[in-house]
């Protein structure tokens, strides 16, 4: 092997072409005046094999160097014979040996295309598979999971990867989206070995909001991100999709990723890789939720396939007032606290012109402010709700009424002490958000199905077995074995 070169395929007419010159083509006996000619790949790969032949009518001709009497070799091929044995393809790959050269679709269209396969054999049985980094608890998962099957689709968790070996175990007890199948991955998004994972249809991301919210940059002292240690999440996440080529991608932050170094980074990738990228922000109000939590929303779809984030619809609606969600927790409980400290900081804020306020809600309220990860630690601009009779007294939301605000199924933090459900929680997402991204994505895939576009692909492994009736309450099992697109390490193929 002499030389490896990846470039475009241009046209002459009607007719592809393919334009080679210099380097190592003397090398590989593709010296000027030498013959040759071309033939289509024998194993049905899309793409030709250039061979010398003193026989051939084709000739390599010659090119001036620019400022210069010396002259390169050059082969400039174009016909129909080889438009028909790269038909559909835009980028190839080169590899020079000792008197011929292989032509083949170049490495990142063919695993796309694949992926578009993959899926499609997937959809004709009803599955698509799915996969979810920074997992938490899995609540976005579990949403995820419940949206795809109100598009009339089984959703498959074939893994996840958290961590923090505890969050994962809330899903791995309580959620009804995964099963024995899933692959649990407890690790740092960038020790992973992303060889390790499966192929999945779409990937689920919600990276690490530390650097991105005001309060993260301010207990940190940090000015951006990327200065912390989980600012470099991003690459180990960029590593695992080039390895699982997802179709779609839906990632959530806080609204301070928008604009930032990070942002523009993975947007840069992903479009490299072949993906469109849009987003925006989310209100959980709009979407069914009493928390009002804004967070930014993207979708990133792979060539071949569509998705338009108005396809993001709310299938519910909020309950009307804080009261309907709150639970029987007796006047005189334990629950309820005096909390003069945090009045006095509310006093001394607003003489220093903070903006800190404390965020006091009651049965009548329509909505509550933003949940974090902190709740349990009783700070002053997370939700306190004021007792009905005593005045100054008031107290947290219980682990189950945190479930309720964020749209989140009872007991999906079951089991699990308050503080570790709120700290979980608080972390996640809306949840009826992240079911109407689901059916959304679900929609989309049906589309690309529907569409016909990809009757002929051809997929990655064998078509699956029929799958069973989704259900929103109940595991199911269905095998990786029955999947297009799982996959195990692959050796890289140059001829």
């Amino acid at each position: 092997m002499l030389q490896i070169s990846y470039m475009g395929i241009g046209s002459k007419g009607s007719a592809k072409r393919l334009y080679i010159q210099g380097l190592r083509l003397e090398d590989a006996k593709f010296s000027i005046g030498q013959r040759y000619d071309f033939k289509p790949l024998a194993d049905g790969r899309k793409g030709v094999e250039i061979f010398v032949s003193d026989t051939a009518k084709r000739k390599v001709s010659r090119k001036k160097r620019r400022n210069s009497d010396v002259y390169v070799p050059v082969m400039d091929i174009f016909s129909e014979d080889f438009g028909r044995a790269l038909e559909g393809v835009e980028r190839v790959r080169v590899v020079y040996f000792d008197g011929r050269a292989v032509v083949t679709e170049h490495h990142e269209d063919r695993s796309r295309n694949a992926a578009i396969a993959s899926l499609v054999q997937n959809l004709k049985a009803g599955v698509v598979t799915e996969g979810t980094l920074f997992a938490g608890g899995g609540v976005s998962n579990r949403a995820l999971h419940e949206g795809i099957s109100a598009a009339g689709l089984m959703s498959k968790t074939a893994f996840m990867l958290e961590i923090d070996q505890t969050r994962m175990q809330m899903a791995y007890e309580n959620s009804p989206a995964v099963d024995s199948d899933t692959l649990y991955v407890s690790g740092d998004v960038n020790e992973v070995e992303p060889e390790t994972l499966p192929q999945v249809d779409i990937l689920n991301i919600s990276m690490p909001c530390v650097g991105f919210s005001v309060a993260g940059k301010s207990k940190n002292k940090i000015a951006s991100a990327e200065e912390h240690s989980a600012g470099i999440a991003f690459i180990g996440a960029l590593q695992i999709i080039k390895q699982v080529k997802p179709v779609f991608i839906v990632g959530e932050n806080v609204k301070g990723y928008m604009g930032s170094v990070t942002e523009t980074l993975v947007n840069s990738y992903l479009a490299r890789l072949g993906y469109h990228i849009d987003g925006g922000v989310f209100a959980g109000n709009e979407y069914g939720a009493l928390e009002n939590r804004e967070r930014h929303i993207w979708v990133a779809v792979l060539k071949g396939a569509e998705f338009a984030l108005d396809m993001i619809t709310p299938m519910s609606q909020k309950p009307a007032t804080l009261g309907e969600v709150l639970e029987p927790i007796p006047d005189d409980s334990n629950r309820w606290k005096k909390l003069d400290y945090l009045a006095l900081k509310e006093a001394r804020d607003a003489a220093n012109n903070k903006s800190f306020k404390r965020q006091k809600v009651t049965a009548d309220s329509p909505k509550v402010g933003t949940i974090g990860e902190g709740y349990s630690k009783y700070r002053s601009t997370e939700p306190h709700l004021s007792h009905p009779q005593m005045e100054g007294y008031s107290r947290l939301l219980t682990q189950g009424e945190h479930e309720a605000v964020k749209g989140v199924p009872h007991g999906h933090t079951a089991g699990f002490s308050e503080s570790f459900a709120h700290s979980v929680l608080g972390n996640s997402v809306i949840y009826p958000l992240f079911v109407s991204i689901g059916r959304a994505l679900g929609l989309s895939a049906k589309w690309l199905l529907n569409s016909g576009a990809y009757d002929q692909a051809e997929p990655s492994a064998p078509a699956p077995a029929p799958a069973p009736t989704p259900s929103l309450v109940q595991p199911f099992s269905h095998g990786n074995s029955q999947l297009a697109g799982s996959h195990g390490t692959q050796q890289l193929s140059l001829i």
